[in-house]
C-alpha cells in the first residue's frame, strides 16, 4: 500500500495526530509539520495513552524535533535511518559498498560478478553505493543493461533506506556509525587486503581512530579472511577475540579470482585499452605506489611521483611498457596532468582485473603484491623512503626479511630494472598468504552467504567465558585499577568508554591490562522523531509506565549498536551518577543478570579533599579503600540490599525483574553506631545531641554522623566521632548506613522526605531507632524499626539494646 502523507493530512481535523510506526505526524493550523513524501507499506494508527495529558506533554517537543531535523543534517539522517528500520526486510536485495562509495571494485565487486552470473531470472535487486555519476564511470557503464541494478550515493535517502532494509550487506571497509544490523540481515565484511601495516588498536596515533571499524566487525555475521595471518590480525587488533559472535570465513579473496580467471586479452581490448595507451606486443609493468600523504602541496606530490615514474620507465627493458595505478586519494590530483596522460589507470577500474594482464608489478608498502603472488610473475618493492615511512607507520612484517627484491635507493632500482628478466617469479610468501586462492573463492563465499553452504573453513572465535561490560566516562586511574582487577576473574572484560579521548584518556588506556577490550560510545543516539520527543520528556520528567516499552526499545537498540548480539552476564557503571541518560542507557538497555551502577569510595566521597572531610573520617575511608575493590552502589537508591556483614566477599542479591546487584559485604567497620541528623535546628538539635551523648556515649565504639557542619562543631571534643557531610550523595548514604547494626535517626520526620525510603529498605537483622515525637512514622514501623517519642525513652531503649547485643555476643 502507498501512503501519501500530504493527502492524508488534508483529511485530518486541526490538531489531529497520527503515528506511522512511531513516525508521528502533526497537523496544526492547516500546516503540515513534516516532509510530504511517499512512505511505502507503512501502517497508520492513532496515538493514544491512558494518561490523556501524556501525549500533549510529549507533543510539546514536536516542534523542536522537526526544527532539529530541518537544521541538523546529521540528526535528520539518523532519524530517517531509524524510521526505515521499521520497514520490512527486502529478502532479495543485496547492497554492495567499497571504500565508502568511491568505486565499484574489490571483493564486493568480485562477489557481485559471481551473483550476477548466477542470477539468470533477475531474482535479486542489486544496490551499489557510488558517490559519483554512474554514466561517467567506465566500470559502472559496463552494466548499463542490468535492469535490477540501482546506484545510490552514500548518505542519500535511498542509501539509508536500503541500508536499513536490504537482506544482504557486503562491504570491504565499514558502514556509518548509525548503522545497526537488524536480526534478519546478513552482513559480510570482506576487508580489503592482507594487513602488512598495523590496524585497529595496534596503529600509532590516537586511541579510538578505529572505533567505528571495531563496532562494524561486531555487527557482521561473516568476516572474510584470505589466510590465517589476516584473520588473526583482524580479530586481535579490533578486540574481537572471545566475543565475536559471527563466522570467520578462511577462504581466498574473491578479487584474486579476477587475476586468474579474467580473460586478459579481452579485458585489455574492451576496457583497459580504452582509457590508457597499450602498445602491441609489449609486456606490461604496473607501478602501484602507496600514497603517503605527508606532503601538503599537490605540486610536490605530483613532482615526486613523476620523478619516480620516469626512473622506472627510463630503465625498463624495451619490451616493457609502464602503467601507473595510484591510491584513490592521489588519483584525483594527477588524472588531468599531461605528464600522466595515457598511462594512469582510472580509479574506477579494479586493480585485480588489471593485474590479470600484468607481467611485472612494482609497488612499495601496499599489500597488492600479496594478491599478485598467484601470477608467479616478478615483483619489485621500491622503498626509497623506508626509514621515514616506517617511523610513522607500524608494520606487522619485517620488510627486510621478505623474499622480494627491495630497492632502497634510485640506483638500486635501476640495477633491478636492468636485470628484470633474471628476477625470480616464485616467492616463499605464496605458501603463507595465498594458499587458499584456487580460483573458485567467489563461488564458495556466495554459496555460504546466500545458501549457508559449509564447503569452506569457518572459524568461531567466541569463547565460553562470561562477558563483563564496564561503562566509564572519566579516566581516573583508580578506575583503571578496578577494571584490571576484573581481568583476574578469567572473563571477557569489555570497557565501553564515552569520554573525550585526550592525553589523560590516552594515559588511562595505557594503564589497562592488555586483555581489556576497549570500545567507544557514539555521540548521536538513534531516534525517530517521535522517539526523540519521548526521550526529551523522559530527561525532563520522571519515567512514565506507558513509555516504558519505548524506552527499553530505544536503549536496547543503542546497546546493540555498539555490541550487536553479545550477551553480558554483568555490567558495571563507573560513569557520572548524575547522568540520567547513561544511567538509563545501562539500566534499560542491557539484558544481563547483574547490573551494578557503582562508583568507588574514592570517586563518591573524594576523601583526599580536606575541605569535604575531617582527617579522622578520611582515616576510616582509607581503611575502607584497602578492602579489595571497595565500591558503593547507587542502585541502593531504588532497591533494598540485604548484606551479610560477616562475609568479606561480594554478596550476590537477587531482586525484582530477575536482576541482581552487588555490594561489598563489609563496607563499614564493625561496632559502628550511625547517627543521622537532618532538618534539625537550634535548641532542638542541641538538646538531642547532649541527651544522647550524656546517656549513651561509649568510647569503645565508632560514631559515624551524617549531618551538617553545625553538628560537627558541637562535638569536636570526642575522638571517635566521624562526620560525613550531608550535602554529599544524601540518598546513597541514607540507604547504605541503614544496613549497619544500629542506626539512630534524629531527622525531622515532618520535613525529611527520605525517612520513608530509609525505613522501607531497613535490613531485618539491624535496628533503626527513629526520634519521632509526633508519631508520624508509627504506621511504617516493624519489629526492627522503633519510633521513639522522647529523649528518655530513646536513650533507655537504645542503651538496653546495645547491652543485650553485647550479652548475646558473649553467650554466642
Amino acid at each position: 500500500m502507498l501512503v501519501r502523507v500530504k493527502k492524508i493530512y488534508k483529511k485530518l481535523p486541526l490538531g489531529a495526530k497520527l503515528k506511522i510506526r512511531k513516525y508521528v505526524l502533526h497537523r496544526d493550523n492547516s500546516k503540515v509539520k513534516i516532509k510530504g513524501k511517499t512512505l511505502n507499506k507503512i501502517d497508520i494508527e492513532p496515538v493514544g495513552y491512558t494518561d490523556t495529558q501524556l501525549f500533549n506533554k510529549i507533543n510539546q517537543f514536536s516542534s523542536k524535533a522537526l526544527e532539529k531535523r530541518k537544521n541538523n543534517y546529521k540528526f535528520d539522517m539518523v532519524s530517517r535511518y531509524t524510521e526505515y528500520r521499521n520497514l520490512p526486510i527486502e529478502n532479495d536485495t543485496i547492497l554492495f559498498e567499497t571504500f565508502h562509495g568511491k568505486s565499484m571494485t574489490d571483493n564486493p565487486y568480485a562477489l557481485f560478478l559471481e551473483i550476477v552470473k548466477r542470477d539468470k531470472e533477475a531474482r535479486y535487486k542489486f544496490i551499489w553505493v557510488l558517490n559519483h555519476n554512474p554514466s561517467m564511470d567506465i566500470q559502472a557503464k559496463r552494466f548499463e543493461g542490468l535492469d535490477n541494478l540501482i546506484f545510490v550515493k552514500l548518505g542519500s535517502d535511498d542509501y539509508i533506506k536500503y541500508l536499513a532494509t536490504a537482506k544482504y550487506l557486503i562491504n570491504n571497509t565499514s558502514f556509518p556509525p548509525y548503522f545497526v544490523r537488524r536480526k534478519e540481515q546478513k552482513y559480510l565484511n570482506t576487508w580489503h587486503g592482507t594487513p602488512l601495516k598495523t590496524l585497529g588498536k595496534d596503529m600509532k596515533g590516537t586511541m579510538g581512530q578505529h572505533k567505528n571499524l571495531s563496532r562494524n566487525f561486531l555487527q557482521t555475521t561473516h568476516i572474510l579472511s584470505p589466510n590465517k595471518f589476516t584473520g588473526d590480525i583482524l580479530v586481535k587488533s579490533h578486540d574481537l577475540d572471545g566475543i565475536y559472535q559471527g563466522k570467520i570465513i578462511e577462504e581466498g579473496y574473491p578479487r584474486v579470482d579476477l587475476i586468474t580467471n579474467t580473460n586478459a586479452n579481452k579485458y585489455k581490448k574492451e576496457i583497459l585499452g580504452k582509457v590508457v595507451r597499450l602498445r602491441e606486443g609489449k609486456k606490461i609493468a604496473l607501478y602501484a605506489p602507496t600514497w603517503r600523504g605527508e606532503v601538503g602541496e599537490v605540486g610536490n606530490i605530483t613532482s615526486g611521483l613523476l620523478k619516480k615514474y620516469r626512473i622506472i620507465a627510463d630503465n625498463l627493458p624495451e619490451n616493457y611498457q609502464l602503467l601507473l595505478k595510484v591510491h584513490p586519494l592521489l588519483y584525483k590530483y594527477i588524472k588531468d596532468i599531461n605528464n600522466f596522460a595515457n598511462v594512469v589507470i582510472p580509479d574506477e577500474l579494479d586493480v585485480c582485473e588489471i593485474m590479470s594482464g600484468v607481467d611485472l608489478l612494482i609497488t612499495d608498502y601496499s599489500s597488492v603484491f600479496v594478491d599478485f603472488l598467484v601470477k608467479d610473475k616478478p615483483v619489485i618493492l621500491y622503498q626509497y623512503d623506508q626509514d621515514e615511512y616506517l617511523e610513522g607507520r607500524g608494520m606487522y612484517l619485517d620488510l627486510n626479511k621478505l623474499s622480494f627484491p627491495i630497492a632502497n635507493t634510485d640506483e638500486e632500482m635501476k640495477v633491478l630494472l636492468h636485470n628484470v628478466d633474471e628476477l625470480s617469479s616464485v616467492y616463499k610468501e605464496k605458501q603463507e598468504f595465498v594458499y587458499t586462492q584456487n580460483g573458485v573463492s567467489s563461488q564458495k563465499v556466495v554459496d555460504n552467504l546466500l545458501n549457508n553452504s559449509s564447503d569452506m573453513c569457518v572459524k568461531k572465535v567466541a569463547n565460553e567465558q562470561d562477558n563483563i561490560l564496564v561503562y566509564c566516562s572519566s579516566p581516573q586511574y583508580f578506575k583503571a585499577d578496578f577494571i584490571n582487577s576484573l581481568v583476574d576473574q578469567n572473563d571477557n572484560i569489555l570497557l565501553w568508554f564515552s569520554g573525550k579521548i585526550d592525553n589523560e584518556a590516552e594515559e588511562f588506556f595505557k594503564k589497562l591490562d592488555k586483555k581489556v577490550k576497549i570500545f567507544f560510545e557514539f555521540e548521536s543516539v538513534l531516534f525517530t522523531s517521535y522517539e526523540w520527543c519521548e526521550y526529551q520528556y523522559l530527561m525532563k520528567n520522571n519515567d512514565h509506565y506507558e513509555l516504558k516499552e519505548d524506552f527499553h526499545r530505544i536503549f536496547k537498540r543503542e546497546i546493540q549498536r555498539s555490541f550487536s548480539e553479545i550477551n553480558f552476564s554483568k555490567a558495571y557503571y563507573l560513569g557520572d551518577l548524575q547522568s540520567k541518560h547513561y544511567l538509563s542507557l545501562m539500566e534499560k538497555g542491557l539484558d544481563c543478570p547483574l547490573y551494578i551502577p557503582y562508583n568507588s569510595v574514592e570517586s563518591i566521597l573524594d576523601y583526599q579533599k580536606a575541605e569535604y572531610f575531617s582527617p579522622k573520617l578520611r582515616t576510616i575511608l582509607e581503611q575502607f579503600n584497602r578492602i579489595s575493590n571497595v565500591l558503593l552502589s547507587e542502585k541502593s537508591l531504588y532497591e533494598s540490599l540485604n548484606i551479610r556483614r560477616n562475609d568479606i566477599s561480594y554478596e550476590v542479591l537477587t531482586l525484582s525483574e530477575s536482576k541482581a546487584y552487588l555490594i561489598p559485604s563489609e563496607i563499614l567497620i564493625r561496632k559502628n553506631i550511625i547517627l543521622i541528623f537532618r532538618n534539625n535546628k537550634g535548641k532542638q538539635l542541641q538538646n538531642l545531641l547532649l541527651s544522647f551523648f550524656n546517656d549513651l556515649y561509649d568510647e569503645q565504639r565508632n560514631y559515624i554522623i551524617y549531618a551538617s557542619r553545625e553538628v560537627e562543631n558541637q562535638l569536636k571534643k570526642y575522638d571517635n566521632i566521624y562526620f560525613i557531610p550531608n550535602n554529599i550523595d544524601r540518598e546513597l548514604y541514607l540507604h547504605l548506613l541503614a544496613n549497619e547494626d544500629v542506626v539512630i535517626n534524629f531527622s525531622n520526620a515532618a520535613t525529611d522526605k527520605n525517612i520513608a525510603p530509609l525505613i522501607k529498605n531497613k535490613n531485618e537483622k539491624s535496628y533503626l531507632f527513629n526520634y519521632d515525637p509526633l508519631n508520624i512514622l508509627s504506621g511504617l514501623s516493624n519489629n526492627n524499626i522503633i519510633s521513639l517519642k522522647d529523649s528518655g525513652e530513646y536513650a533507655l531503649k537504645v542503651k538496653n539494646f546495645l547491652l543485650q547485643q553485647e550479652i548475646n555476643a558473649l553467650r554466642g
